[in-house]
C-alpha cells in the first residue's frame, strides 16, 4: 500500500552517537532537496497491526516520553529512553505497531519531586472493556462510549468517580476474556487511585479538602449544597473541571417559568486556595458531605414542595429580602428588605423582564454539556447545546365567595414533581411588589397567607345605602358575563368618588379590595409620566395586569390626565383621548378619585357605572372616625370618656387629619409612658393650629 506522507529517516540519515534531538531535526530543516522528497508518496510495508483486529491482544503497552523529533510534538518511545542521547530505534514509531494492545499507557517525564515516569493518559483500544465501560460511564458528561478509542487524561475523573462500578465489573465478569482485558485496566490504574481514595477517605474524616484535590469530590450527578442570590439550595451537578486559578462547577436546579417545569444551568467559580478549607467554607460542597446533610434535604424539600404550590397566579404576603430586577441586563439587581403584598406571576415577569424565550419541553433531559477545557476526558466529545441562563369573603349571606386570580390562556405543568425534584427546585420565586411597583425574585421561605382585615368595610363612614351599593357593583363585577356589541367592550366597571381630601375615597377602595381579598393596584400621574407615548404604554400595560390578576384598579387624583379638553392643547388633548378609549376596552374594577369633579371632560360621564360625591365629615362622622382609631388601642393603652370624644368630633378635621394626629398622640403618650388621654390630643392639635397660622 502507499502511504503519501511517510519520511524514512533511516534510508537519509546515520545518526552519530553523539548527535542531538536538535541536530537531527535542524539538518533535515536544512536539507530542503530531501525535504520536499518527503512530500511526495512514499512506499512502505504492510504493519503487524494492519492483520490484527484492534484492541484484542491482552496487554498494557507503556509508552513513555522519548526525545523529540520536531519542537511541537511528542515522541512517545515503547522503551525507557536513554536521556540526552538519540537512540536509533527510539525514532520513528508510529502508534500503527501498538494498535493490537488493549491498553496504550502513556507515561510523560516527571517534574522535579515526582517519579521519574508518571502515567499521562490511557487508550483504551480493546472493544471489550469499552463495551463494560459504556454501561458504566453512558451517562458521564464528555464521554462518547461509541468512539474507536477511548482516551482518558490524568487525574482520569470519569474512572476514578466510577472506580467502585469498575473493580465489581472485574470482578463479576463471567467471560474470562473480558475478565483478563478488565483486570489490565485495574492493575494499571490501581497504584494511582489508591492513593487518591485514601486522600478522599481522609477529607471525609477530617471535612477539610484542598484545592488540588476537589475534582476528587465532585462526582457529575450529584447533588451540590450552594447558594443562590444568597439563598440556600442545592443543585444538580452536570460537569466540573480545574483552570487553574479556579475550578469551575456547571450546576442545574428545577424551575418554574410560568408555563412549565425546566431546568436552568448554573456556573460556580471555586477560586484557588492554600492549604485546607473545612467544607461548610467552600462556595458549594456535595451535600454527602455536608454534616447537616440530613436536615438540609428535610428543609429544602419542604421548601419545594412550597415552590411547587406556587406555580401560576397568587396574591401572597411576603416579608424578606427582594431582588429587585432590572429590564436592562446591564444594570445591576439590588436587594431591598420588603414587607409587603405580591402577586406571584413569574409568566408576566418574563414578558417585563424581556425573557421570554422558547422553552424546552416539559421536564427535558438537561442539554449536554460543555467538554472540560483543561482535562480532556474522551476523543469525541459533544457540543454545547442552547440551555436557559429565567380570594374569599364572608358574604351577607354567610357564605364563602370566591374571586380567584385568572390566568389568561395559561396551560400549567399538571405533572408532579416527585420529592427528589423538590429539593432542587428555585429558592426563589418571580413576583411583583404592589407597593413600590417593581418586578423581583422573592425567597419562597417569605411567602405567607395573607391576614386579611375583616373590619376594614365596615369602619368605613359612609351612609350605609352608599356602602352597599359600591360592594354591590365591586361583587356584581366579579361573577357578571356582560358584555356589549362590540365583544370585549364595555365590560369593565368604572366607579367615580368625589370630595375634599380626607373624606374616605382613598379607603374606599382600599377596603372593597380587602372584602373581595383581591390585590389593590394604586395607579398615581407621576407613574404615568407626562409624554403621550408613556402614559398610553404605562397605562395600557396596567390596565392588562390588573385585568388578568382580577385586581381593584386605584387611579388616584385622575383629574390630572381627565380634565377638559380645549382648543389650544394638543397635548392635553391627545391623553384624554388615550384615556377614553383604553378605559373602553378595560375589563376590570377601576376606581377614580377626584378633588375637582367639575374639571373633568364630558365625555368620560357616559364611560362612568357610579359616581359617589364625598361630603365634608359631619360632626357624628368625625365622632365615628375617632372612635375607630381609638378602638384599635389595648384598653390599658388608652383613658379617652364619651365627653372626651365629643368634644374631639367638634374640631374640624378629615379623616387624615384625624388619623395623623391620632398616630402622633399615641408616639407622645408612649413616650411619657402613660395611656392616651385627651391631652395628648389637645396637645398635639394644638401645635399643628400654631403652626398652620404661623
Amino acid at each position: 500500500m502507499e502511504h503519501p506522507y511517510s519520511p524514512d529517516f533511516e534510508d537519509d540519515y546515520v545518526v552519530a552517537e553523539s548527535s542531538t534531538e536538535s541536530d537531527v531535526f535542524e539538518e533535515w530543516q536544512n536539507d530542503n532537496s530531501k525535504k520536499s522528497r518527503y512530500r511526495q508518496p512514499h512506499p512502505i510495508r504492510p504493519t503487524l497491526a494492519e492483520a490484527v483486529q484492534l484492541g484484542t491482544q491482552c496487554e498494557a503497552k507503556l509508552l513513555y516520553e522519548g526525545p523529540r523529533q520536531c519542537k511541537c510534538c511528542t515522541n512517545w518511545v515503547d522503551e525507557t529512553p536513554e536521556w540526552y542521547v538519540q537512540s536509533k530505534e527510539a525514532k520513528n514509531l508510529t502508534r500503527d505497531f501498538h494498535g493490537r494492545s488493549a491498553l496504550l499507557l502513556r507515561k510523560r517525564r516527571g517534574h522535579p519531586g515526582e517519579e521519574p515516569f508518571v502515567l499521562e493518559s490511557i487508550d483504551i483500544q480493546s472493544p471489550m472493556i469499552k463495551k463494560v465501560l459504556s454501561n458504566i460511564l453512558a451517562s458521564y458528561p464528555g464521554i462518547n462510549v461509541n468512539s474507536k478509542i477511548l482516551t482518558f487524561s490524568a487525574p482520569f475523573q470519569p474512572l476514578f468517580h466510577f472506580w467502585e462500578d469498575v473493580l465489581r465489573a472485574a470482578s463479576d465478569e463471567p467471560n474470562t476474556e473480558t475478565r483478563s482485558h478488565l483486570k489490565i485496566l485495574v492493575d494499571g490504574l490501581q497504584p494511582i487511585f489508591e492513593d487518591h481514595l485514601s486522600q478522599l477517605e481522609e477529607c471525609r474524616k477530617t471535612q477539610v479538602v484542598s484545592f488540588p484535590m476537589l475534582w476528587s469530590i465532585f462526582k457529575p450527578g450529584d447533588l451540590v449544597y450552594t447558594q443562590l442570590f444568597k439563598e440556600e439550595c442545592v443543585m444538580r451537578l452536570k460537569n466540573s473541571y480545574m483552570s487553574y486559578p479556579e475550578y469551575f462547577l456547571s450546576c442545574e436546579y428545577l424551575d418554574w417559568d410560568g408555563k412549565d417545569f425546566h431546568y436552568i444551568e448554573h456556573q460556580i467559580y471555586l477560586r484557588c486556595f492554600d492549604g485546607t478549607v473545612p467544607f461548610k467554607d467552600l462556595a458549594a460542597v456535595p451535600l454527602s458531605m455536608h454534616p447537616e446533610r440530613l436536615v438540609i434535604r428535610d428543609r429544602l424539600s419542604e421548601r419545594g414542595r412550597k415552590f411547587e404550590g406556587l406555580k401560576g397566579l397568587h396574591f401572597k404576603g411576603y416579608k424578606g429580602s427582594a431582588l429587585v430586577s432590572k429590564a436592562d441586563w446591564m444594570q445591576e439587581s439590588s436587594h431591598l428588605k420588603i414587607n409587603d403584598r405580591v402577586i406571584i406571576d413569574a409568566q408576566s415577569y418574563s414578558r417585563s423582564m424581556n425573557l421570554e424565550v422558547p422553552a424546552p419541553p416539559p421536564h427535558s433531559p438537561p442539554p449536554p454539556p460543555a467538554p472540560p477545557r483543561s482535562i480532556p476526558i474522551s476523543r469525541t466529545v459533544q457540543g454545547r447545546s442552547a440551555s436557559h441562563k429565567y380570594s374569599r369573603r364572608s358574604g351577607r349571606d354567610g357564605k364563602a365567595y370566591q374571586r380567584p386570580l385568572r390566568s389568561l390562556d395559561q396551560q400549567f405543568d399538571s405533572r408532579i414533581l416527585s420529592e427528589d425534584e423538590w429539593i432542587l427546585c428555585n429558592p426563589h420565586v418571580r413576583g411583583f411588589l404592589l407597593k413600590d411597583k417593581q418586578w423581583a425574585k422573592l425567597c419562597v421561605d417569605g411567602i405567607s397567607d395573607i391576614s386579611w382585615n375583616e373590619e376594614a368595610f365596615s369602619k368605613l363612614v359612609l351612609p350605609n345605602n352608599d356602602k352597599e351599593l359600591i360592594l354591590a357593583f365591586a361583587e356584581g363585577k366579579a361573577k357578571s358575563n356582560f358584555d356589549d356589541f362590540v365583544v370585549g367592550k364595555g365590560r369593565g366597571v368604572i366607579l367615580l368618588l368625589s370630595g375634599s381630601p380626607g373624606t374616605g375615597k382613598t379607603m374606599t377602595a382600599e377596603s372593597v379590595a380587602e372584602t373581595m381579598r383581591v390585590p389593590l393596584y394604586t395607579l398615581s400621574a407621576g407613574e404615568l409620566g407626562t409624554h403621550l407615548n408613556s402614559v398610553e404604554s404605562n397605562l395600557k400595560n396596567a390596565l392588562e395586569q390588573c385585568a388578568k390578576w382580577n385586581a381593584v384598579l386605584l387611579f388616584d387624583e385622575a383629574d390630572v390626565f381627565l380634565e377638559k379638553r380645549d382648543m389650544h392643547d394638543l397635548d392635553r388633548n391627545a391623553m384624554v383621548s388615550v384615556f377614553l378609549r383604553l378605559l373602553e376596552y378595560y375589563d376590570g374594577l377601576l376606581v377614580l378619585t377626584t378633588n375637582r369633579i367639575n374639571a373633568f371632560d364630558p365625555a368620560f360621564e357616559s364611560r362612568v357605572d357610579i359616581a359617589i360625591n364625598y361630603p365634608e365629615l359631619s360632626s357624628p362622622s368625625r365622632r365615628q372616625i375617632w372612635t375607630n382609631f381609638i378602638e384599635r388601642l389595648p384598653e390599658r393603652e388608652r383613658d379617652i370618656s364619651v365627653s372626651d370624644l365629643d368634644t374631639l368630633a367638634d374640631i374640624n378635621l378629615n379623616g387624615r387629619q384625624i388619623k395623623n394626629a391620632m398616630k402622633t398622640a399615641h408616639i407622645l403618650a408612649t413616650k411619657l409612658q402613660e395611656p392616651l388621654r385627651l391631652g395628648h390630643a389637645d396637645a398635639v392639635l394644638k401645635l399643628r393650629a400654631h403652626l398652620l397660622n404661623a
